[in-house]
This record gives C-alpha cells, sequence and structure tokens, in this order.
C-alpha cells in the first residue's frame, strides 16, 4: 500500500508540475503569437486606411508648430551662446 501512494503521489506531483511547466510554455508562446499578430494588423490597419482628413490636417499642423518650436529653440540656443562669448564679459573685467 506504501509503495501504491508513493507511485500516485509521484504521479499526481510529475502530472502538476509538467502542466504547469507545458502551460507556461504555451502561454509564453501564445502571448508572443498575440503581440505579433497585433502589431502586424496595427501596421495593416494604418496602411489601409491612413486617416480622415481632419486627422491629415491636425497631422500637418502638428508637424508645423514642431518645425516652428524647433527653430524657436535653435534661435534661442544660438542668442544664448554669442551673449556667453559675446565682448560682455570683457566689460566686465573693465568695470572692475
Amino acid at each position: 500500500m506504501k509503495t501504491l501512494l508513493t507511485w500516485l503521489f509521484i504521479f499526481v506531483f510529475g502530472f502538476i508540475v509538467g502542466a504547469g511547466v507545458g502551460f507556461k510554455i504555451l502561454e509564453g508562446v501564445s502571448t508572443d503569437l498575440l503581440l505579433e499578430a497585433w502589431d502586424n494588423s496595427y501596421a495593416q490597419f494604418q496602411q489601409a486606411y491612413p486617416g480622415s482628413t481632419a486627422q491629415q490636417q491636425l497631422d500637418q499642423k502638428v508637424e508645423e508648430q514642431k518645425w516652428i518650436l524647433l527653430e524657436n529653440i535653435k534661435n534661442g540656443l544660438k542668442d544664448q551662446l554669442m551673449s556667453m562669448f559675446s565682448f560682455g564679459g570683457t566689460k566686465n573685467v573693465e568695470n572692475k
């Protein structure tokens, strides 16, 4: 009887562990497949339906504002560097 219970315990324990490992493997595979399918379908959706006219106009306006902001930042940095390296530093030395 003790041997039968030991083998039954080994079988049940092995089945539970094997099922758990198998489930984790299938879960990882299915998750990867699901994510890949989502990425592919979303890319196909974006190609098939690029957006409404209003969305395209909004995207164009955002791009324009992005370039304007970039130019403003460049000009501000250029002015900052020019003021740092201008002759203002020597004037402060002469005034002291």
